[in-house]
């Protein structure tokens, strides 16, 4: 039997041949990363929360149409938006209500209405029949079963989304009582304010005014009917008498000397009066 023909190969040869092998391989390796990046780009990207939402609120419908479904994805992508308006207009002082109730409502309305049409544009460019197909086919890769858990999750959301959205209409609500009391003379119920304790019991009507005191210890005056007639803003304040008040907006309370904590008084080194209005009287 003949042994297989083998061929000697030089050691220059050996070093050119290794030498071209490494070029090709870098080559190599830089025609996969021009042609297949390190993205993942051939994974599609999953739904999001409102293309869920979107689905399943064209197939609730008996005649499902886009315009239906985008706009009411609309309305809650804007609600979403005045949630944390409304939430911070309940923790607005008094000035700072009054001067956004008194600022011109060019300024003030169309800040918060203009991000709704721009919702609808782009709902509108998204959310057509071929998203509605792209996600049909989307759920007809699963069981019956995951199908209806994924319905479920949407009636949740949905319930959830009518709750916020009328909890918001209500903090609004809120607000605007808040302007209209300001707007009508600084009627605020007194109810909204402590009494002022004086001498282990609320302070008692002088003049048809007595004290409340807000929750920063700030004084301020309601009438006898309920009605606030000064907001709480003074860090101390007598009772009325013969028209006004003494007040003050700067000191500190000190104990009486010998009353063992019991009875206290304000020091402070700029008293003025004020009437029934709040203005100050010189």
């Amino acid at each position: 039997m003949k042994s297989p023909i083998t061929q000697k190969v030089s050691p220059q040869k050996s070093f050119l041949f290794g030498r071209n092998m490494f070029y090709l391989h870098l080559y190599s390796r830089k025609r996969m990363k021009k042609v297949s990046p390190h993205k993942r780009t051939g994974r599609s990207k999953l739904p999001g929360f409102f293309d869920h939402f979107f689905y399943w609120t064209w197939r609730s419908c008996r005649h499902g149409f886009p315009d239906r479904s985008f706009a009411i994805i609309s309305v809650i992508q804007f609600a979403c938006l005045l949630f944390p308006v409304a939430v911070v207009l309940q923790f607005l002082d008094t000035p700072a209500v009054r001067f956004l109730y008194e600022t011109d409502d060019r300024l003030t309305l169309f800040p918060l209405i203009l991000p709704f049409p721009v919702l609808l544009w782009r709902n509108m460019r998204i959310y057509t029949e071929e998203r509605y197909r792209m996600m049909h086919d989307f759920y007809g890769a699963f069981h019956v079963s995951v199908r209806q858990r994924y319905r479920l999750r949407f009636l949740v959301c949905t319930v959830l989304a009518v709750l916020a959205i009328l909890l918001e209409i209500w903090l609004f609500t809120l607000y605007h009582d808040r302007c209209t009391a300001i707007s009508s003379g600084n009627s605020h119920p007194a109810s909204l304010y402590v009494p002022y304790r004086y001498d282990n019991g609320n302070d008692s009507v002088q003049e048809g005014v007595y004290r409340i005191v807000d929750e920063k210890g700030r004084i301020g005056y309601a009438d006898e009917h309920g009605n606030t007639l000064i907001e709480p803003r003074f860090a101390f304040g007598f009772p009325f008498e013969n028209g006004k008040a003494k007040v003050t907006d700067t000191g500190e309370q000190k104990e009486v000397p010998g009353s063992d904590g019991e009875y206290h008084y304000w020091e402070s080194d700029d008293w003025y009066y004020i009437d029934r209005k709040g203005q100050r009287i010189e």
